[in-house]
């Protein structure tokens, strides 16, 4: 099974108006994958489960890539509101996959749960 979660950051920035909406200049668009593949490359211990801190330095990961990528966005969100908003978004994505409450999440509740809806990253 394969999640798809997009994250668009608005950037806020002036653009000029011949710029046209949607454009590379307003906005990152991110997509991480939540699958078989994401789960292992986050399990850095391999011991088929996830804690908090595997998640949240995997979508660190991603999410940093993307920035280096759009140098716009890089410019326009530091790296300390960056790390602010990976910890906030994994601990909230995490919080809703682990039903168990044990504080690991195993692959059959990563993708259980990853079929709920997503929660809001601000």
């Amino acid at each position: 099974m394969m999640i798809m979660l997009c994250l668009i950051l608005a950037l806020q920035t002036v653009v000029p108006p011949a710029t046209p909406p949607g454009s590379s200049g307003r906005e990152l668009k991110i997509e991480l994958t939540f699958d078989e593949a994401f789960f292992d490359s986050a399990d850095r211990n391999h011991d088929q489960r996830l804690t908090l801190a595997e998640l949240t330095d995997a979508l660190g990961q991603r999410i940093e890539h993307s920035f280096a990528s759009h140098a716009e966005a890089d410019a326009k969100v530091p790296l300390e509101k960056r790390n602010l908003m990976v910890r906030e978004f994994a601990e909230n994505i995490f919080r809703m996959l682990d039903v168990d409450a044990d504080q690991r999440l195993t692959f059959a509740e990563f993708t259980k749960g990853a079929t709920r809806k997503a929660p809001v990253m601000s």
